[in-house]
């Protein structure tokens, strides 16, 4: 149905449930070109070593700059899905989605021109040509692994660092500590950022608006399991 409309729209395009951990969108246009977008669940498993690769494992050698498994699997889903280096490749992650983008941003296997992460425990330092839309929450305990973000800035002029408390987890009141990591909870801070009237997100999504142009969209979910 074309690109999504705002902040809302996009993280909704996220997989969710146990159907799949990737989606990738290809958007053609007319004279052949084509232009990507890569959507990254959260944790799946609170285990290490399970079948699945969106596991505690991940988390802990990702976090600790090792390779793992759920990198290489998107890495395998953007290779099927026949995204090449040339061609331009937006990345969106939650949670340990964000880990994962945060690897494909600043390696060189692919032209990522923007990057959302949502409640991710990782910022990574860009380049002047790619385009940072960050929601975090302070009151989160994983985004606080990112240790605040960059003292100066990381990506262009257009990026977007968008935070709020959120719940604040209160135990007293029955709140579990990761109820502000919770998707529900970026769900309200995305629509609040849609509605902000802000010009960094009408310039972003005037951007996205652009895809609209394509002829034929093509949309896939990749599901992954370790091989044993």
């Amino acid at each position: 149905s074309g690109p999504p409309q705002g902040a809302v729209q996009t993280l909704k395009r996220l997989p969710t449930g146990s159907d799949a951990q990737v989606r990738v969108e290809t958007y053609t246009f007319a004279d052949g070109t084509r232009h990507h977008k890569v959507y990254i669940a959260g944790t799946q498993s609170m285990w290490a070593g399970a079948v699945e690769p969106w596991d505690m494992g991940s988390n802990w050698d990702g976090y600790a700059r090792q390779n793992f498994a759920s990198l290489e699997a998107t890495r395998q889903a953007l290779e099927m899905a026949g995204v090449r280096p040339d061609e331009p490749l937006d990345v969106v992650g939650y949670s340990q989605g964000g880990l994962v983008a945060t690897y494909l941003a600043v390696g060189d296997e692919y032209d990522v021109g923007e990057i959302m992460l949502i409640g991710s425990p990782t910022v990574p330092g860009l380049r002047d040509d790619q385009t940072l839309v960050q929601l975090a929450h302070t009151a989160d305990p994983v985004a606080a692994l990112a240790g605040g973000g960059w003292a100066g800035t990381t990506g262009s002029r257009d990026s977007i660092v968008v935070t709020r408390e959120g719940d604040t987890g209160d135990v007293i009141n029955f709140d579990g500590p990761l109820d502000p990591h919770m998707m529900e909870q970026y769900l309200t801070t995305a629509g609040q950022l849609d509605a902000s009237g802000d010009p960094r997100a009408a310039a972003i999504q005037q951007r996205r608006a652009q895809l609209s142009e394509a002829v034929t969209v093509t949309s896939t979910d990749y599901k992954a399991k370790r091989p044993f």
